[in-house]
């Protein structure tokens, strides 16, 4: 089961903002690092329910699940 975040109120949705570049990673990234991008925060409630803000001040929700998940067993029940 995956984690469920902790609820967040009205008030802390609306101060959540858009995340900046770290130096982490790729340093032939074309990017800047500090310069603005997407960040997607859990809001609560429901198991993979995000709210992604974007540098423009855009809002929108993403809801990440899986469809169709196929898990192979052996012929005693076992998990490979």
């Amino acid at each position: 089961m995956p984690k469920v975040a902790p609820e967040l109120t009205d008030a802390a949705v609306r101060k959540l903002g858009c995340g900046k570049i770290q130096g982490v990673g790729n340093s032939s990234s074309k990017k800047s690092i500090g310069s603005l991008c997407p960040a997607y925060h859990a809001v609560g409630g429901v198991s993979g329910l995000l709210l992604c803000c974007k540098p423009s001040g855009a809002r929108s929700w993403v809801l990440r699940t899986s469809v169709y998940v196929v898990r192979p067993y052996g012929t005693n029940g076992a998990v490979f």
